[in-house]
């Protein structure tokens, strides 16, 4: 979680695995897909409340 909001970050291997196309069938019902920096990303790890499945 990160300022009030959760995100999912993909790392790029998962672009290529079977289990891409079932997993943004299911998160596209209750999410949307953002494209973002680098930086973004850098941030959300670094300053953002990981939840542990």
């Amino acid at each position: 979680m990160y300022k009030d909001k959760y995100f999912m970050i993909l790392k790029e291997d998962i672009f290529s695995s079977d289990f891409y196309d079932s997993a943004c069938l299911q998160i596209s019902e209750f999410a949307e897909f953002v494209s973002c920096s680098d930086i973004l990303v850098s941030k959300i790890e670094e300053l953002g409340v990981s939840i542990d499945v």
